[in-house]
């Protein structure tokens, strides 16, 4: 849009520089002489007599005003008809993006089975954790997420893959160990920074 309106301006100035009907119209000034003066000199004895010969310089017809003018008239409608057909589409999509909902990218991360979740652990046994994922990004997913119980140990990171739009259940467990009298249990969505935990008790 913006192109062909440049292209259109630079077309109309060139076309005004090449016709001086143009330039008379447009930007003759009352201020300035509009004559062309031819001088002509004739040596009488040792000294010369100038003579000024006046030729006025005709001003444009009514018709060639006309002309100009309807040149001019045609050049502005073809840059409206060349504009408009662009704003109406950048409108359009303006008002469609506008109007129309755009689906909300995001993870969803959380226990399923919040009762059943262990209240408590014994140091030689394993703790079962049960979580869930569902993916809302638009797009299939590989997430990175870690389970642990306590920071002293850097925990081990897993990988699981989901397709777009698909809930996923994914049960881990927390090798057996001393852990402390209570602790709280986490799961986290590592390149998400999504996390949630739940706290455990030593039997």
């Amino acid at each position: 849009m913006l192109s062909n309106a440049l292209g259109i301006v630079t077309t109309i100035i060139s076309t005004i520089k090449k016709n001086t009907k143009l330039q008379q119209l447009f930007f003759h000034s009352p201020n300035k002489c509009n004559c062309d003066t031819i001088l002509s000199r004739n040596r009488v004895d040792k000294g010369y007599i100038f003579s000024a010969l006046v030729s006025e310089k005709k001003q444009p017809s009514l018709a060639s005003k006309l002309v100009i003018l309807g040149m001019a008239i045609a050049l502005v409608l073809t840059l409206i008809l060349l504009t408009v057909p662009s704003l109406r589409a950048g409108t359009k999509k303006f008002l469609t993006l506008s109007t129309t909902h755009q689906p909300e990218r995001l993870t969803e991360l959380y226990f399923a089975d919040l009762p059943n979740l262990p209240l408590t652990y014994q140091a030689d046994r394993s703790i079962p954790v049960s979580f869930t994922v569902h993916n809302l990004e638009e797009r299939d997913m590989t997430y990175r997420y870690i389970v642990y119980a306590t920071t002293t140990s850097p925990p081990q990171i897993q990988t699981v893959s989901i397709p777009k739009g698909v809930t996923q259940t994914i049960i881990a467990n927390l090798p057996a160990t001393d852990y402390g009298e209570r602790v709280p249990v986490a799961v986290e969505l590592i390149d998400q920074q999504q996390s949630i935990h739940f706290w455990v008790s030593r039997s």
